[in-house]
This record gives structure tokens, C-alpha cells and sequence, in this order.
């Protein structure tokens, strides 16, 4: 897979600027920019992290900038102790109001995505190691479900241009700030046209 990288300057609440790859592949930890054309309620540009993807079966991704109002603690049922107050994001529409966990932690519980140095799942692991000091409540990003596509369909949609396949720097991903309504999706595009003209 061939990537080229591009710089995104900076505005708002994310880093003054990051690097954005230009990615040929479409795999678990992908990142996914939604096109021109795609005008999904949820996906007019957004920005995605793939989680899931693999011959024959779905593929799913959550939205990394869709920030709600709402801490995972308000919106869960259950005592989440330290990570109470972490902002919950909305990841898609799909998902039967499922919580995602995204970090840079490799737990008990969890699984790797990719060769991002990223992971998903392992609360309870998660849990104690806020407790214990050795990780902070930042480190864990909480999403209210998912986007989802049978198996297949993502490819087939990267193909027509309604995604673009890119990697973004992990902080960047797990931010977790207020940012202005689709600010890191118009930072990636500047970013990308800007590199087209040269």
C-alpha cells in the first residue's frame, strides 16, 4: 500500500498541524474522509475510523468527530468510576446503542487495530488502569454506535469516490476537544487540494 503525506494546518480546537496520509488500501484502522458527494445524515463530512474490516464479513467504523454534549457517564446505566466524565461522541446510526471504546492501550479485552498502535475494547481492564494511576481518563474515546456496511459495500464506496482512505497522527483521532461543526473533515480537504495543486 503506497501513502503520500500532506500537512493540515491549524484552527480551533485540534493541534496547530498534523500530518494526513494519503492511503491506497482500505484496512482495519483506516481512516475514512467522506466525499463531495456523500450526503448521508451522518456521513456529510465526516471523518471515520475503521474498527472492523475483512473479506466476506462487514465493515464498521465510528465517526471521530460527531462530539455530543453528553459525558459516556450521563448516557450509561452502569458506575464507570474515573472515565464517568469522558465526552461521548456519536459514531454512526447503527449499533443498537452500543459504546465503542478507542485507545492507545493494549489491554485484556482488547483488540488491535491495524498497525496504528490504536485499540478497541477492554473496559474493565481500561477501568483499572485509570484507577491505578497508570493510564489518564483521556486516553479513552467513547462512541454511541457505529456506521456499518455488509461485506463488500465500504470497498464499493471508496471506489466511487463518496470516501477517501487516509491515516491521521493517533492524537488526533482520540481528540477529544469542542471543535467547530465539521472542522478536522475541512482541515483534511484543505489539506488534500492543497497537495493536488502542487
Amino acid at each position: 500500500m503506497r501513502r503520500r503525506r500532506v500537512a493540515a494546518g491549524g484552527v480551533g480546537g485540534l493541534q496547530a498541524s498534523f500530518e494526513v496520509e494519503l492511503d491506497r488500501g482500505l484496512e482495519i484502522g483506516s481512516v475514512l474522509v467522506a466525499g463531495a458527494d456523500n450526503y448521508g445524515s451522518m456521513t456529510f463530512k465526516a471523518v471515520a475510523l475503521v474498527y472492523e474490516h475483512g473479506e466476506g464479513g462487514p465493515s464498521r467504523a465510528v465517526c471521530v468527530d460527531k462530539g455530543l454534549d453528553f459525558t459516556i457517564g450521563e448516557m450509561s446505566t452502569g458506575d464507570l468510576g474515573p472515565l464517568s466524565n469522558n465526552r461521548l461522541f456519536r459514531g454512526g446510526d447503527d449499533g443498537g446503542e452500543a459504546a465503542i471504546m478507542i485507545h492507545p492501550h493494549d489491554i485484556m479485552g482488547s483488540r488491535p487495530l491495524g498497525d496504528t498502535g490504536l485499540f478497541v475494547g477492554g473496559f474493565v481492564t481500561a477501568l483499572d488502569l485509570v484507577e491505578e494511576n497508570k493510564a489518564k481518563p483521556g486516553d479513552f474515546k467513547f462512541f454511541f454506535n457505529h456506521l456499518s456496511w455488509p461485506a463488500g459495500a465500504l470497498q464499493e464506496q471508496v471506489g466511487k469516490g463518496l470516501w477517501k482512505v487516509v491515516r491521521l497522527p493517533n492524537d488526533v483521532l482520540l481528540e477529544t476537544k469542542r471543535m467547530r461543526d465539521m472542522e478536522l473533515w475541512g482541515r483534511i480537504e484543505f489539506a488534500l487540494q492543497k497537495k493536488a495543486e502542487q
